[in-house]
């Protein structure tokens, strides 16, 4: 996949002007136990029209994604990846892997993430967690409970998109058309120290749609609390057998 986009400032602002490429490279294969992805991509600085995450801005990265289904209930998933941003020296080396016993009303995981970022000054900040978590459907699957908890190996946990997490969750289905959804967040790591509460609801009002909102308070020890909404809606219409529409609107507002 290739793309190519060229931007131009309508206030003479000869810096936002700029033309960018971007392109992905993936191979996949799937059968009744493996799945198995492989991928490299790039995207330049400065790429698109101000729609794409900017996190991944100038960045090159090169990775691979797989499951493995051990038994009927047990499957192994492993990922491994590297991340250049090509305006600096920074990179990023991760890799993680999870085992996931699931039955019919309870999903157990197990597993280990470590992450090593080279920073723009040559030092390294590193990120070892131990992942524990675990879902419990209820009441013939309308109430789903959910817990995780990220915990630091040797203190380890230096990487600003890595601390140690801790979450629960829950999720009610009200009618057979609309869940309630809530959840709350602890993140403590050497770059960043936050409290996260989610509440909100998403609804199918009609077949192939799916409209979602929510309410968040966050307070982060360095920027203090800020309050912010999410809401989207996903419409997917097929044509035929073959071929169907997906059409998404999303919004944050803070």
């Amino acid at each position: 996949e290739f793309a190519h986009s060229d931007a131009k400032s309508t206030t003479g602002d000869m810096s936002k002007d700029n033309k960018a490429s971007a392109w992905l490279l993936e191979a996949e294969h799937h059968s009744s136990k493996f799945d198995m992805l492989g991928y490299v991509r790039q995207r330049d600085g400065g790429f698109g029209t101000g729609f794409l995450n900017r996190s991944e801005d100038a960045t090159r990265k090169f990775g691979f994604d797989g499951r493995v289904r051990l038994t009927h209930d047990l499957a192994l998933t492993a990922s491994a990846w590297q991340e250049d941003f090509l305006d600096t020296d920074m990179q990023r080396r991760a890799g993680r892997a999870l085992l996931e016993y699931r039955t019919n009303a309870t999903t157990l995981r197990a597993g280990l993430l470590y992450a090593n970022d080279r920073m723009m000054d040559g030092t390294a900040k590193e990120s070892t967690l131990v992942q524990i978590g675990g879902t419990h459907r209820l009441m013939n699957n309308r109430l789903e409970l959910d817990a995780q908890s990220e915990f630091a190996l040797g203190g380890k946990d230096d990487s600003v998109d890595f601390p140690a997490r801790h979450r629960v969750g829950a999720r009610f289905a009200a009618t057979k058309d609309i869940n309630l959804v809530a959840s709350y967040e602890i993140a403590e790591g050497d770059a960043v120290k936050a409290r996260t509460f989610r509440a909100g609801f998403d609804i199918q009002p009609w077949a192939g749609a799916r409209i979602t909102a929510s309410g968040n308070q966050q307070d982060i020890q360095e920027y203090g609390p800020r309050t912010y909404a999410a809401f989207g809606l996903a419409q997917s219409l097929p044509l035929s057998k073959n071929w169907t529409v997906d059409f998404t609107v999303d919004s944050n507002k803070t």
